[in-house]
């Protein structure tokens, strides 16, 4: 899969040059109403840390 660093200018100008403007089912939210939003789910942002050991045979770490 190409990233944007590997895309060509071609279509880098393509991609800006999109202008998608349908978006009536989305309301406008006001910048009161972005200050309160918060991540539904807070582990996503500060994940749980768990310890784990295992053994690998050194042939295999090798």
């Amino acid at each position: 899969m190409n990233d944007a660093k590997n895309l060509p200018p071609e279509r880098t100008a393509e991609i800006k040059a999109v202008k998608n403007t349908d978006f009536p089912d989305c309301p406008v939210l006001t910048g009161e109403e972005l200050k309160k939003m918060r991540p539904r789910h807070p582990e996503y942002f500060k994940p749980i840390k768990k310890a784990v050991q295992i053994r690998i045979d050194a042939d295999v770490l090798a």
